[in-house]
């Protein structure tokens, strides 16, 4: 995150509400940012078919893992400020009061306006109510393993995340960091100062490419086999469409595409049984170079 945010920031709120503020917008960011790889992932129907074909309780995993990582960054931004004699949250809900006594902020009027005020609390109680779903989520299932709710005995069952609670969860929020952010620049838009790439849509593209790739490449053979043909004999047909004169390969590199076309069949198999269809390229290429003659 770019350090003349932060110093921009501080310009604006001072230096003790301005990193605050900042530290806030930074765990804001990374919540939004996990959010939109979470639904490039698992968001889209055929996407999910792929990475569960591509290994299905991995994926599941990292799907648990990321609503839970999700879970916890919603809570911390709407927890309470705490109290100051015990323990300190640095929290969306510390910002009225710091914003109200903090000395050091300049042209402090603008956040001190009562109807201004009025309008941060009530976006920070609506952010903090919409967040009871996802912290009954980290008290009873995530920081602890609550009896009651373990055991099944609780009259209200924990529901199961669900993506559209999360997303107004994470719009409420947003709400309140722009409230603050437009105060301070009321003609900039706050996603201006936020821009990644997608890995998950690079991984997603990746995988569908390569996939794409392995069914096509089979689909180039299967016509010319039997049912009941060996992995040798796969070789020797892939080298014979192919053009590849087994004798040049040598032996080691035989061996090599010998293993490497076992792992394709095996894997393409698999991708046929979860019912995946790659769709076929529209430049046909030459997988091995061809035999001199």
């Amino acid at each position: 995150m770019s350090s003349n945010i932060r110093d921009n920031f501080i310009t604006e709120l001072g230096p003790e509400v301005g990193v605050e503020f900042y530290r806030l917008y930074v765990y804001w960011a990374e919540a939004s940012v996990q959010f939109s790889e979470y639904k490039t992932l698992f968001d889209d129907q055929s996407n999910v078919d792929m990475l569960n074909a591509i290994g299905g309780s991995v994926f599941g995993n990292i799907q648990l893992i990321m609503q839970d990582s999700l879970i916890l960054h919603i809570t911390r931004l709407t927890d309470p400020p705490g109290s100051e004699n015990t323990y300190r949250n640095l929290s969306l809900l510390m910002l009225p009061q710091h914003l109200k006594e903090n000395e050091n902020i300049p042209n402090a009027n603008r956040f001190r306006d009562p109807e201004w005020l009025c309008g941060l609390n009530k976006l920070l109680k609506t952010a903090k109510d919409k967040a009871k779903y996802a912290r009954r989520h980290r008290n009873e299932r995530i920081a602890h393993l609550d009896y009651d709710t373990t055991m099944g005995l609780r009259t209200e069952p924990l529901r199961p995340v669900d993506i559209e609670e999360v997303t107004q969860i994470i719009d409420c929020i947003f709400r309140v960091i722009h409230y603050v952010y437009s105060a301070m620049y009321p003609n900039t838009d706050l996603f201006d100062t936020v821009s990644y790439q997608s890995a998950a849509g690079h991984f997603l593209a990746y995988e569908r490419n390569r996939i794409d790739f392995l069914l096509y490449f089979d689909s180039l053979i299967q016509s010319e086999l039997e049912s009941d043909t060996s992995i040798d004999n796969f070789a020797d047909m892939v080298f014979k469409k192919f053009n590849v004169s087994k004798n040049s390969l040598g032996n080691s590199n035989y061996w090599k595409l010998w293993e490497i076309l076992a792992d394709i069949e095996q894997e393409v198999q698999h991708f046929r049984d979860k019912g995946l269809k790659g769709q076929q390229p529209e430049v046909t290429c030459h997988f091995f170079p061809r035999q001199q003659d």
